[in-house]
């Protein structure tokens, strides 16, 4: 603090400030100069920052529509964790047993004569009193045959991928749905044994997010090895070995890749495997010359088919027009007429038209997609061309540009 005799001694020069025992005597900017030049270096840093805070609430915006359907998927996980079926688990179990299996058959396969033998009784239903890896080795073989037949790349007495799969309960899968409009949005892999109170709760709870839920049964899983459930007609059980198989061949390419971006890659990747699982089970049946024992579709499926798909265009109907509530109470009614008629179905909402319209030949499905795929697959030299082709495509607009020529 200066005293007042340092204060007496304070002298202003007009021009140059002032002038003490604490200032020299060099011209100082007036402040009428100084002000101006803080102003915009002030007004120019706020700038600076109003632009850095648009900036990042706009990324901030940009990244949470994103990251809206890998949250609602987090969501999904930690409302489910403790039923959760794991696949890390599952794969520890099964992984080196079939691989060791696989690795049996390579080096001593079981002769064709006897495979033949043993998938011809079982297809057509005849009793078979064989190991269940007997079972599992004889239908590898057939398969394998079939496969690198129509053009797949031989791997020793396979083909690569090698086929592999178990016999094994599946687990179930959670599907959700959005209410505003029918699409996979995110789902679950959870216990196959759980009981039907254990179902209703899961789906209850899911339910709280705003969203469609269900639990439903499925066929067979991609794991590595396959997996396959041990009541499969076996008909399907053929189509089913090769479908799951040619998930595993389409891993590593984009379309296997990007099987989880959209519906309408799944649908593609789905309606492959389909392609292929028809073809393939085709040939053994008409190899081993045999008519299997399997499930022909009825007038009353066919009836059944058509109903859900006028019933999945009225929804649509609803929802385009933002009415979920009439779309909703619209399922629950066609869900009791069906009843009437002999046809339960335990829950039709949103997540059943988006599990079932995942296979483009669904209920829910359109036929263009397998339409262009069979297309795809008359115009290519084997099968192995056709996948190579296949594996290239992730969007419909892909897929229409590679078989414009054929329509």
């Amino acid at each position: 603090m200066l005293s007042s005799e340092e204060l007496g001694a304070i002298t202003v020069i007009p021009g140059e400030g002032y002038h003490g025992p604490m200032a020299s005597r060099t011209p100082v900017e007036p402040p009428t100069a100084v002000r101006p030049v803080a102003a915009r270096s002030q007004l120019r840093r706020v700038r600076q920052l109003l632009s850095l805070a648009w900036l990042g609430g706009w990324i901030a915006f940009s990244c949470s529509l994103g990251m809206m359907a890998d949250l609602e998927q987090y969501r999904v996980d930690q409302l489910t964790s403790r039923v959760q079926w794991s696949v890390l688990e599952w794969e520890a179990r099964h992984l080196p047993p079939s691989a060791a299996l696989g690795i049996s058959q390579a080096l001593r396969p079981v002769p064709t004569d006897v495979a033949e033998r043993t998938v011809r009784a079982y297809v057509t239903g005849q009793s078979i009193e064989v190991p269940l890896d007997e079972l599992t080795s004889a239908l590898t073989v057939l398969v394998s045959r079939e496969l690198a037949d129509a053009g797949i790349t031989p791997l020793g007495a396979g083909v690569f991928p090698p086929v592999l799969f178990v016999f094994t309960e599946p687990p179930r899968s959670l599907i959700v749905s959005p209410r505003t409009e029918i699409r996979l949005s995110s789902y679950a892999l959870v216990d196959g044994e759980l009981t039907l109170p254990e179902v209703e709760s899961i789906e209850q709870t899911v339910e709280r997010l705003n969203v469609s839920a269900l639990v439903v049964e499925i066929g067979g899983i991609a794991t590595y090895p396959t997996l396959i459930p041990p009541d499969t007609p076996p008909g399907f059980a053929l189509q089913t070995i090769a479908h799951e198989w040619a998930h595993t061949a389409l891993f590593l390419t984009p379309l296997g890749r990007a099987y989880a971006r959209t519906a309408e890659t799944r649908a593609i990747n789905e309606s492959t495997a389909d392609v292929v699982g028809g073809e393939i089970s085709r040939r053994v049946i008409e190899r081993l010359g045999v008519s299997p024992q399997v499930a022909t579709e009825s007038p009353r499926t066919l009836d059944f088919r058509r109903t859900l798909r006028e019933i999945r265009l009225e929804v649509d109907r609803r929802l385009a027009a933002a009415d979920v509530s009439a779309a909703e109470a619209y399922m629950e009614e066609a869900r009791q007429t069906l009843a009437t008629q002999g046809i339960r179905l335990r829950r039709l909402n949103q997540a059943y038209f988006a599990f079932h319209g995942n296979y483009a030949e669904g209920p829910a499905g359109s036929t263009e997609i397998p339409d262009r795929l069979r297309d795809l697959r008359a115009r290519s030299g084997s099968l192995g061309e056709f996948l190579a082709r296949v594996g290239e495509v992730t969007t419909l607009a892909e897929l229409r540009a590679l078989t414009s020529g054929s329509r």
